[in-house]
């Protein structure tokens, strides 16, 4: 469904344009290592700043955790093979040090230049669900007898 404002017929960049200023998700585009331009939603997801953005302090391998750099790899390979790539699970570290899990996917926009666009869900909630059913099914569940007598059961006094 389109915006209210925005008639059928609209450009696709128009409609892309009213996604990224949604702040529904945190949208991020770039070109190479370099994260160009961002919403606020994903400003505020990893804790940058606009004057960080405008200064190219904010890149895509500067927010990635060493040991995400392998998935960030296959993404980019993907990207460059087939112009997409599958959303993935990573994190991404906040400006303030702390990490934030993420499922991303990302399109290529251009390849000479390489730009790309991305989407970015904050997957912190779902992986706190995770975890609380991973510890739940983790524990001994002690054997609980009924104290209710079934109804076939009948009493004979």
């Amino acid at each position: 469904m389109l915006a209210p404002d925005m008639p059928r017929g609209t450009p696709p960049t128009d409609a892309l344009a009213a996604l990224f200023a949604s702040e529904m998700l945190a949208v991020i585009a770039g070109e190479g290592e370099r994260v160009t331009d961002a919403n606020d939603a994903f400003l505020h997801l990893v804790g940058g700043t606009r004057a960080e953005l405008e200064s190219g302090e904010l890149t895509w391998p500067g927010l990635t955790p060493a040991e995400h750099a392998d998935a960030d790899a296959r993404a980019v390979e993907q990207m460059l093979e087939r112009g997409w790539c599958t959303p993935y699970e990573k994190e991404y570290v906040r400006r303030d040090g702390t990490r934030v899990p993420v499922v991303i996917g990302a399109a290529t926009l251009s390849l000479e230049p390489f730009t790309w666009i991305c989407f970015v869900l904050d997957a912190a909630e779902r992986r706190e669900v995770r975890e609380r059913l991973e510890e739940r099914a983790a524990r001994p569940r002690p054997w609980r007898r009924s104290a209710r007598r079934p109804w076939w059961s009948a009493t004979s006094t």
